[in-house]
């Protein structure tokens, strides 16, 4: 239904929608054939098995690119043994490919595009799988993470991608796969230091801390910071200026019990290079090198997030473990482009943020049932998010007549924030119920069912039809 009352000259439109999904998934493996054959071998003397503190707990101790499970409780299997398409990608395989930001790694991988601006649209890490948006399927430790932000890979542990429904495993949306960033926690084995920096061309400099101190037995706190900032090759001044901080935190007074919190905070002021000027008829590309307007183009996001959660062991084989995040994003960005059509410059101007609160309770049970070994995942999810979103206004107080002037400086004056001309309020109530089923040594099965229950109310300025406001 929609509701209409007047607003000046406007009219505001408030949709409220309570819709309601109901997922259900069955696969199964098959194992590798188990061959036994009795043989007498020497005795081996294990001196030292222990692995780094700072490695990846999720990849093969000796082959730090091969990802031996994913950080996902309700993945009960290894990565081997899940019969869905996945491409993960461990710390060392992201450092190694010189990749800083995670649009870039997406970029690169099969079946994975990027949206930008196109339309009109945000400009921030906008995913396409195989063919779907997916830019509300972005999961940061298994936990849903809204808001159109650019994303660092500073922190990062592991990227775990899943291509195709995820069905009852990340719930509504997630049509052609949903992207999980596993952030670095702190760990209890021993204390570390990794500092790392680079200088180049084009004002080129970053900069990284890793420190895990343990405080105590029970007690450990780890550190990853960042700060970049340097031109794009040859593209000035389109630049980028990255800040973060992981912080994290672990308490275990007990064998069964453990307690983890993070904080991140993150912030970019980028300069973003929307291409070449080309002259439609002839294909010419203009002399100069940036298009957009160096006075007035600028692009900053930022995110403030906290997450707390536990872990205790209940008996034998059950486990459970929740988790609660609180957060918020912004997205705001003036971009100018060249218009073949109108032969001049374009400005594309938007603003965003995001509030959410989420938690997620998960029991899991993994038991030997009725002859078989079960492992069942339970639970719940909750979630409130809340968007606000709207146009900046520039107010110039001098313009260039030559908008195609070698220092690309055709305008000045301030930016202003308009009010919101769209508001979004979301809530979502999910239950799940998961089981895999070791039928012997050769075949498991995996059955699971989920119901999302999603009730949202949207607020719009009305308009003309090409986003400008009603007359």
């Amino acid at each position: 239904m929609a509701r209409s009352k007047p607003l000046g000259n406007k009219t505001t439109q408030t949709p409220t929608w309570a819709m309601s999904t109901l997922a259900l998934a069955l696969s199964s493996a098959m194992l590798p054939v188990a061959m036994a054959e009795e043989v007498n071998l020497d005795t081996v003397v294990i001196e030292d098995n222990k692995v780094a503190a700072e490695a990846n707990p999720y990849a093969e101790p000796d082959a730090p690119y091969k990802a031996k499970k994913l950080s996902d409780s309700k993945r009960t299997r290894d990565i081997a043994d899940t019969p869905q398409t996945m491409t993960v990608l461990t710390k060392e395989a992201i450092a190694d490919s010189g990749k800083t930001e995670l649009k870039d790694i997406l970029s690169a991988q099969p079946g994975i595009t990027l949206g930008t601006g196109e339309g009109g649209n945000s400009f921030g890490d906008r995913y396409i799988i195989r063919g779907y948006e997916a830019r509300s399927d972005v999961f940061t430790d298994g936990l849903r993470e809204p808001g159109l932000i650019s994303r660092e890979t500073f922190a990062l542990e592991q990227v775990e991608i899943t291509k195709g429904p995820s069905s009852t495993f990340a719930g509504r949306g997630s049509t052609g796969g949903a992207v999980n960033s596993v952030t670095k926690k702190a760990s209890l084995d021993d204390d570390f230091l990794t500092l790392s920096g680079g200088l180049g061309t084009d004002d080129y400099q970053r900069y990284t801390v890793d420190a895990n101190k343990v405080v105590s037995d029970e007690f450990a706190i780890r550190l990853n910071a960042l700060y970049s900032d340097a031109e794009i090759p040859d593209r000035g001044p389109a630049e980028e200026q990255r800040q973060g901080i992981l912080l994290s935190t672990v308490y275990e007074p007990t064998d069964i019990f453990r307690v983890t919190a993070d904080y991140y905070h993150f912030r970019a002021d980028d300069r973003t290079d929307p291409g070449v000027a080309v002259d439609g008829d002839t294909g010419q590309i203009y002399k100069y090198d940036y298009v957009g307007q160096d006075g007035l183009d600028f692009h900053e996001s930022g995110a403030d997030i906290f997450t707390l959660g536990f872990n205790v062991e209940l008996a034998d084989g059950v486990k459970l473990e929740n988790k609660t995040r609180i957060g918020e994003t912004e997205n705001e960005f003036v971009i100018s482009t060249y218009s073949s059509r109108s032969d001049a410059t374009r400005t594309f101007s938007d603003w965003q943020e995001n509030d959410y609160i989420g938690n997620q309770t998960n029991l899991i049970i993994d038991q030997n049932l009725w002859g078989k070994r079960h492992t069942i995942v339970t639970g719940i999810e909750l979630a409130k998010e809340k968007m606000d979103a709207g146009d900046l206004e520039a107010n110039p107080s001098s313009v260039s007549v030559d908008p195609y002037n070698a220092d690309n400086d055709v305008w000045s004056g301030t930016v202003s924030k308009l009010d919101a001309k769209t508001k979004l309020e979301l809530k979502t109530v999910s239950a799940y119920v998961m089981d895999t089923v070791t039928l012997s040594d050769d075949w498991e099965v995996f059955a699971g069912v989920r119901y999302d229950h999603f009730d949202y109310e949207l607020w719009t300025a009305a308009s003309n039809g090409r986003g400008g406001p009603q007359p």
